[in-house]
């Protein structure tokens, strides 16, 4: 989430009125969709390694 928030501010930067138009909903989408996407990679390492064992 802390790499969301830094690349949000970046873009903020280089294209702000891309941002804007999501609101609230939307930057917690965004929060939930991060936390999915890393749960699954620990999720796949996790799994990897028991296979292997």
């Amino acid at each position: 989430m802390i790499i969301g928030i830094f690349f949000t501010a970046i873009w903020n930067i280089v294209d702000p009125e891309e941002l804007n138009d999501k609101g609230d909903a939307g930057r917690i989408l965004e929060g939930m969709i991060l936390v999915n996407l890393m749960f699954e990679m620990q999720y796949r390492k996790l799994k990897q390694s028991l296979d292997e064992e």
